[in-house]
């Protein structure tokens, strides 16, 4: 419904057309034809003028894949949020030091090549279903920052070093991600050394 009840001839651009490209229904399938536009409200509605039960609201367009609308069409009660995703850069802090491992997560458009990293918040959001996990895949793995970089032997013993193993990690990551051996290919990548020290803090007199 038009967000005012009456308009003057002055507030209406009637007698507009579209090929095209341009705007979309509510239900997302593209508009071509004839449409009008309020100036005050910025509204925008189909038909060369307004017509009560017939003229339908318009938006702007926005290219959305076929695969997305069959879905939602489908299966309208869900609540979709395929677009929602904010890549996340991992900060490493003091206590990622001391346990020398953290946790890391990806996720991959259904319909895209293209993998990024995501904070935990994210990934659970996709496990829950308050974000659909049907427009995504996702996986995460164990990422090993502190150690030895590469193997060591003690006698006949072989203690893996960071590299192998998040190359292990990273190996087994793929099964449910395919891709990721290719996103993630610096294996010492926030490495860091456990030997660090921590900074006085100066609010408290007693560390004087």
């Amino acid at each position: 419904m038009r967000q005012k009840a009456y308009y003057t001839r002055n507030e209406i651009i009637p007698d507009l057309y579209t090929i095209g490209k341009e705007y979309m229904l509510s239900d997302n399938t593209e508009y071509t034809g004839q449409y009008h536009k309020y100036i005050t409200t910025g509204e925008l509605y189909t038909l060369s003028e307004w017509s009560d039960g017939f003229s339908k609201p318009l938006k702007v367009y926005k290219e959305i894949d076929p695969k997305i609308i069959t879905y939602k069409n489908l299966k309208p009660k869900i609540q979709t949020a395929y677009e929602s995703l904010t890549p996340h850069r991992v900060i490493i802090n003091v206590k990622d030091r001391k346990a020398g491992v953290i946790t890391r997560y990806f996720a991959q458009k259904i319909n895209e090549e293209t993998i990024i990293e995501i904070n935990k918040q994210t990934f659970d959001d996709l496990k829950s279903k308050k974000i659909d996990p049907n427009f995504y895949r996702k996986t995460q793995l164990q990422w090993h920052i502190t150690g030895e970089i590469d193997d060591i032997y003690n006698g006949s013993i072989l203690h893996k070093g960071v590299r192998n193993k998040n190359i292990q990690s990273v190996d087994t990551a793929n099964r449910s991600l395919k891709g990721i051996n290719k996103k993630l290919t610096n294996f010492v990548e926030y490495f860091t050394d456990t030997d660090f020290t921590v900074p006085h803090d100066i609010n408290n007199l007693d560390n004087t």
